[in-house]
């Protein structure tokens, strides 16, 4: 099953052409969110323009036997 959280930490790295973006938050940790080619224009622009060590705030989809990988629903 899988649900939605929020996410807000700090941009570790970025790949645009493989599509995800690392972030860590909460104590360290670091979550490994994938872009799906469905979002929003806005939202498509935000992350090509995301930056490692920037500030990020997302609502992920993670799944219950994984809280190291999400996929991007949006950013905030």
């Amino acid at each position: 099953s899988s649900r939605v959280e929020r996410v807000d930490g700090t941009v570790r790295a970025v790949d645009t052409r493989r599509g995800y973006f690392m972030v860590e938050h909460s104590r360290g940790r670091v979550m490994t969110v994938t872009v799906p080619r469905n979002i929003s224009s806005g939202d498509a622009r935000r992350f090509e323009r995301l930056r490692r060590g920037e500030r990020v705030r997302a609502e992920v989809r993670t799944w219950s036997n994984n809280s190291q990988q999400a996929e991007l629903v949006r950013f905030r």
